[in-house]
């Protein structure tokens, strides 16, 4: 009887502390954030905007849904700015509502200059990540 009760507790104390780790916590969205726009969804007028998938490459794994990041990486380009996917944890895609009557050397040239870029490029494959 006596070697069943430091099992119950070590049991107890474990499910306990499950239960206190599967909570979630809501923190809500800052003020300032900008909200995500849907650049995949072809609702945009033909010969205006349209996704432009780009590649950047990082000089050290980053996050790339980093909340002031994407805000300085939508002010560089000067479009909304929607996250795709990371292709290595220092390389990642992302679409821009970019005008379809613009050249994109300018835009990658700007992209590339922003702090901790190694490169941008566009993403040529055209698959999904």
């Amino acid at each position: 009887m006596s070697s069943c009760v430091p099992r119950l507790l070590l049991c107890w104390a474990c499910a306990w502390g499950l239960m206190a780790c599967a909570q979630t916590v809501y923190l809500p969205p800052p003020g300032d954030a900008l909200p995500p726009p849907n650049l995949l969804a072809d609702n945009t007028p033909a010969g205006k905007s349209a996704p432009l998938r780009i590649v950047l490459h990082f000089n050290r794994p980053v996050s790339g849904t980093d909340a002031a990041w994407l805000k300085a990486l939508q002010t560089q380009a000067q479009v909304p700015v929607q996250y795709i996917s990371a292709v290595a944890p220092d390389t990642h895609v992302y679409a821009l509502l970019w005008p379809a009557d613009q050249d994109t050397v300018s835009l990658l040239k700007r992209l590339a200059e922003l702090p901790g870029v190694a490169q941008a490029e566009l993403d040529t494959r055209n698959t999904r990540h």
